[in-house]
Order: structure tokens, then sequence, then C-alpha cells
């Protein structure tokens, strides 16, 4: 047979066996694609052998004939993979080469060597990593072997992959804006987050294209995490299972309820027809009084000075949600996101400063939990959504791929739209099971992802809604629940003795101070003439002061006021048509730098943003007996906006989602 002629493609100056030179890049590959944390990782056989590896034959299924062994040493210098060769005595051949950047550098003596054929400005002489006597023991005499040749799978699972750590830094005043000043690395950062928001869920439909998953964009988001008070987020997470326990009870109390609501009804269509669903409920009966609910608290941090023009800075209330929540699905992704970009910018993110994100997780537990307490081992779970129109399509399945994982698949996920339900569902007028038409099974767990509050309900939508509300599904939330949660009960909770009316025990004294230590200022518009006279005055002379609110939640065409667009809405309302708002202080937010991403828009770098801080949690209980089985905090989210704009909603494009990077301030 004739010789394979001995040539070489790599820059080792010497004439390679062919196998050799192939096997070489291969393995170059493999260690590239095998990094951890921005450093290169080996392929190695056993722990004992953790830096040696057969360099041979490799057959078609990718196994590695034993024939000989070379010394594979790494350092990390500027991102450079550093290959040495090893004689049959352990000491390093002075031929070694260097990657770095898809660029190789011959080595000598342990230098990269610079010539006018390898120039490269980003390397530096760095000494070469050779064996110490302990690897020596690792080496083999390269000598054919003919006979008994093990056959080795070099992507086998069960070679072990040391971790070589890269070093991050940690430093003590955190600016997102500064993390990265070279602008071409910037944008290197930016094109990878992208990527890795399409690749992880991160993601959103288009608003061309709002009916089908086909087209998604990413969604918009900070390119690394925003400043917040250490102590004042932990307030925020200490006093979400108590406003929980606040709304539940007042859930139970629907007198209370109607009586908030009285002057509301005659204006708005939408509460009154939701408050006769609750009213006929009530009437005929409850027939599953546990009900779970998840609530979003949002916050912004509110500046101000104190008499010695110090900062002073305190948790203020902007509003609870408590029916439909997006972006539970979404921002844990942001926080993955957030730490790996500030590695890939040098810099240490512990979880002291960017906290675990589990608001997926505990939506996912807690809906289990439910379906547990329901009790029927074939009942089904509805998620019941918009199918048709909702941006936030991937965030909610990414909560029923996690449902999924979390009960192991055992519960069936039916996902119906409320007119869908009309005529896939059916209320079993016996025991008042509601039931799906086509095989008759029982649905355990309705988990709302609709707009409720601030929605247009059909006809057939609110009869679906009916149905629903007089069943033995536990739902999550019930409709009583979306309506405790009305911005008028916010409103109304403000007032001196209202929480101590819900929280009323000795032991829950403290839980009253915890809560209205957060509360904004809010006013409504009653029944008495000149209280409202002067409130319209008040807001028309410095509407700088205030923010002008419907009482729904969501988006839409319920949005809020400012400015002079406030004397203008006043000027247009009825008497009764005041009803509809509440007006709220406007609060003043610290403002910090970073960078803002969007699809299909040049990114914002270094702009001025503002951040609103929510808070998950969830409750399930029993509304007749008032018992708590579940209350529960997990999760956050900040939605940040740039400082000139009002509004900063995520699916409008107006604002970005973000993660908190926890601060000490004094």
């Amino acid at each position: 047979m004739t010789a394979m002629p001995r040539i070489c493609c790599c820059p080792c100056r010497r004439r390679c066996h062919p196998l050799y030179a192939s096997l070489l890049l291969i393995l170059i590959v493999i260690n590239c694609a095998t990094t951890i944390n921005g450093s290169p990782a080996l392929i190695s056989e056993n722990l004992e052998q953790d830096n040696v590896i057969p360099l041979t034959e490799v057959d078609e299924n990718g196994n590695i004939e034993t024939d000989q062994i070379d010394k594979i040493s790494i350092i990390e210098e500027s991102k450079a993979i550093l290959l040495t060769e090893a004689d049959q005595n352990g000491n390093t051949e002075n031929d070694q080469i260097v990657q770095s950047n898809g660029i190789l550098v011959p080595i000598e003596n342990g230098n990269v060597l610079h010539d006018h054929h390898h120039q490269h400005h980003n390397l530096v002489k760095t000494p070469a990593v050779v064996a110490t006597e302990n690897d020596q023991d690792h080496l083999r005499p390269r000598t054919r072997q003919s006979k008994n040749k093990k056959s080795l799978n070099i992507f086998s699972h069960n070679y072990l992959l040391p971790k070589i750590i890269k070093k991050l830094r940690r430093i003590e005043h955190y600016d997102a804006s500064t993390l990265v000043a070279n602008a071409n690395e910037l944008q290197v950062l930016i094109d990878y987050a992208i990527d890795w928001a399409h690749s992880n869920g991160l993601i959103l439909r288009t608003r061309d294209h709002l009916n089908t998953s086909d087209l998604a964009e990413f969604a918009p988001f900070s390119l690394f995490p925003t400043p917040f008070p250490r102590k004042i987020f932990n307030q925020a997470l200490n006093v979400q299972t108590a406003m929980q326990l606040l709304y539940f009870r007042i859930s139970k109390d629907f007198e209370f309820l109607k009586t908030v609501h009285q002057d509301i009804i005659k204006t708005d269509k939408v509460v009154k027809s939701f408050m006769e669903i609750v009213e006929k409920v009530y009437e005929e009966g409850i027939h599953q009084p546990i009900t779970l609910f998840f609530q979003r608290s949002d916050y912004m941090l509110h500046s101000s000075k104190n008499d010695q023009s110090e900062d002073n800075y305190a948790l203020k209330q902007i509003e609870v949600n408590g029916s439909a929540l997006g972006g539970a699905g979404l921002v844990t992704r942001v926080t993955r996101l957030h730490r790996r970009m500030l590695k890939k910018a040098g810099i240490e993110a512990p979880k002291s400063n960017v906290p675990d994100n589990g608001s997926d997780v505990m939506t996912a537990k807690a809906l289990f939990h439910a379906w547990q307490v329901f009790g029927k081992a074939d009942a089904v779970l509805l998620f019941l959504v918009d199918t048709n129109a909702d941006m936030l399509q991937f965030d909610r399945r990414n909560i029923q791929y996690e449902f999924e994982r979390v009960s192991k698949d055992q519960v069936d996920v039916v996902r119906l739209s409320l007119t869908q339900c009309t005529a896939k569902l059916m209320l079993d007028p016996v025991d008042f099971s509601l039931r799906l038409v086509d095989d008759g099974r029982v649905i355990a767990v309705v988990f709302n992802q609709v707009l409720m509050l601030g929605s247009s309900p059909s006809h057939m939508e609110l009869d679906a809604r009916l149905m629903i509300e007089r069943s033995t599904a536990i739902k999550a939330p019930s409709l009583v629940f979306a309506m405790s949660h009305s911005k008028k009960i916010q409103q109304v909770l403000t007032r001196p003795g209202m929480v101590e009316r819900f929280l009323s025990g000795p032991s829950e004294a403290h839980l009253v101070d915890k809560i209205r230590q957060t509360f904004a200022g809010l006013w409504g518009f009653e029944a008495d003439k000149e209280k409202n006279d002067q409130l319209i005055q008040m807001a028309i002379k410095h509407p700088d002061r205030y923010v002008l609110k419907p009482i729904g939640e969501g988006c839409g065409a319920h949005f809020n006021y400012f400015d002079e667009d406030i004397p203008k809405k006043l000027a247009q309302l009825s008497p009764i048509e005041l009803n509809d708002f509440i007006l709220m202080e406007r609060l003043k937010p610290k403002a910090y730098r970073n960078h803002f991403v969007r699809a299909f828009l040049p990114p914002m770098i270094n702009a001025e943003v503002t951040s609103e801080l929510g808070i998950y949690g969830c409750l399930l209980g029993n509304i007749s007996t008032g018992q708590v089985l579940l209350n529960r905090q997990e999760g956050h989210v900040s939605k940040s906006k740039l400082l000139s704009s009002n509004e900063g909603g995520i699916c409008s494009g107006t604002g970005m989602i973000d993660t908190p990077y926890l601060v000490d301030i004094d």
C-alpha cells in the first residue's frame, strides 16, 4: 500500500501524519464547544487521568483506538487555549500552539511567537502550563500498540470534564452603563443576549401576527440588571404574604365589595356584570369554597430630600394585581440571562446581588397543590387563555411546561378561551361539576390567564364566566378575587381603619404597620360634591404631582393620565363618571443608566431608566371558613422604562423586563 504523504495544515512547522492533524483539529473544536463559564474544558478518561487522552485513529462511530498518548494542558489568557505536546519522558516540546478568537499562534519556550506571519495584538507572552511530576505518572510511552486496542468513545458521558473556573471580579459600586466600555464588545454582548433570548423562551408573539406562533420577537429587556436597594427589596418581600392575607379577607366580605363599587356599577358595565355574576353565585350557594389566587404587588423606589438635602428612599405601592398576571413565565429567564451577561462582562453575580427568581415554579407548584386538594386522579387542569390575540403566548406556555414538569405529567392540561368554553364545557346539573363535553372528564382547576377587570367581555364570555363560577372547579382566581383587587379597593384601604377592619387581631397589628408603610397617597371621587371639587382643583393646579388612574387593571383603553392630560380628562368627565377614576400621588423614582434592547429597533445605550419592582405570591384558602391552606411569596420582576416616558408597557414596547441588582445604600 502506498504510504500516505505526511502533510500538515496546522502551524506546528512539522510534517505530521494527517490523522494526527485531523484529530488535533477535532480536539480543538471539542474543547471550544465544551466551554464552562467562558473557560475551556477538557475531555478526559477518568478522574485519575484528567489531562490524558489517547490520540490516534477515530473510527466512523466516533471511537478512538488507543495508540498513543499526548499531554494536553490549558491556560486562560484572553480566552486562549494552550495545547502542549509531551514526549515519552513527559517533557513538553517547544512546538505548541495557542488558539485565540479562532487564530492559531505558535508558542516557543512558553511564549507566544510574534513575527510577521503571526501578528495578534490581544496576545501577550504567557508561560505555558507544563506537566508536573504527578502529571507525568499518567503519561505513557508513545509506542505503537498493534494488539488489544481499547476503543474509547469521545462522545461518551463517561468522560469527565475538569472545571476551569474563570476569575470574576467583584465591584463595590455597581453601574450597568460602565460594565463594558468598548462599543464593539457591547454589540457582541447584545447580539449574544438576543440569540439567548430566542433560544430560551424569552420571546413574544409579534404585534402583526398575534394569532400565530410562527413568528416571534424577543421580549424587550435590559442588557444588565438595574441597581435596587437591598433593604427596600427585602421589605417588599417581607410584606407580600401579609398583603395576600389582607386581600383574601376582603374577598370574603361580599357586602363590603358591593358597597365600595355601588357608584361604579352605575357607569361601568363590566364591573356591573361581574358583580351580578358574583351575587348569583352567593344567592345559589358556593359550590367550591376552595380558591387559589396569584398576586403581584408593584412598587416604586420613591426618592425625596430631607431637611439636610440628603436622599431618602421609600417603598411605595403603585398597584396590586390579582387576576391575569403576565410575565411570570418570562422573568425567571431574564434573571438567568442577566447572571450570564454579568459573567460575560467579567463581573461576579452572587445570589446576594442577583437573587433567585422562581415565579414560574411557584405558580406551577401552587396549581398542582390545588389539583391535589381537589382530590380526583383523572381530573383536568384548564388554562383559560386568549387563544387568538395574545403577545404573551410563550409566557403562558412556559407556565404550562413548568406545571407539567412539576406534576410529572400526571395531569392533563386543556387550553380554552372563554368563547370556546361555552361549546366545550358543560355544568353538571346534579353535582355542579364542570366537565368536558367530549369525554365527560371533570375540571379540577381553572387557571385564569385572561384579563378580568379592564376587559370588554361579550355576552357569550359572560355566560362562560357564570358557568365556571357556579361550578365545583377550583378557580385560580375566582371572579370575586378580581373584584377585590380593583384600584377602588386599593384607594379605600388607605382610609383610616380600613386595613384594621380585615387584620383586626392583636397578633396582626404588626402586619397592618408593614402594609401601611407602603401606601402612597390615593384619593377617590366620592358622593360629596364639595370634596370632589377641592380634589379636582388640586389636580388642575398641580397636575405634575398626580396620576389619574381608571379603576380597572391591565392595558388597552385603561391607561393612566399625566401632566396636562389630567385637566383635559377631568374636564371631559361628568360627576358620575368620576367614580371610574382615582387620583394617585405621583412618585419620584430614582433613575439609573442601563442599555435598553428592543426587537426591530436599535438598542438604547446608557439610557436613563426608572424601575418598578413587582413581587409575586399566591394564596390557597377556603373562602367560607377563612382557613388558609397556603400563603407563599416567591419570585419578582423589575419592569424598567425610560425616565422620559410616563408609561412602561412590555407588550407596547415602551418598557423592558429587568432584574434588580441589590446594592447597599445608607
